[in-house]
């Protein structure tokens, strides 16, 4: 089929010239990794971009319509995304950030 990958694609991490900070980010990092709760209505796009500067990051976010913002707004900052399901070879290869939907069908 049209869509059947042959290869996992090679990494796209990004270099940025743009170091980005967020109290809550310096927080997860010096516990080495942890888990972010916002609020529904809250702009993950600092934190996401803070924590993304040390490695990659997977994000697990509400709805696909906020997953489509999200992953825009972190594009436009310069970093490698992947959407989730859609780009699974990409992330599978390497990008700096992989946003998802949660989807509580899932067993």
């Amino acid at each position: 089929p049209s869509t059947l990958i042959a290869k996992v694609p090679s990494p796209r991490y990004l270099s940025r010239g743009v170091n980005y900070s967020s109290p809550v980010a310096d927080q997860i990092i010096q516990q080495s990794g942890g888990l972010v709760l916002t609020s529904p209505l809250a702009n993950p796009t600092s934190i996401v971009s803070a924590l993304a500067n040390n490695g990659p990051v997977i994000v697990v976010i509400p709805t696909q319509h906020r997953a489509k913002l999200l992953a825009t707004s972190l594009k436009v900052n310069g970093f490698s995304v992947a959407s989730w399901p859609q780009d699974w070879a990409s992330a599978m290869g390497g990008v700096d950030i992989v946003v998802g939907i949660f989807d509580d069908r899932c067993d």
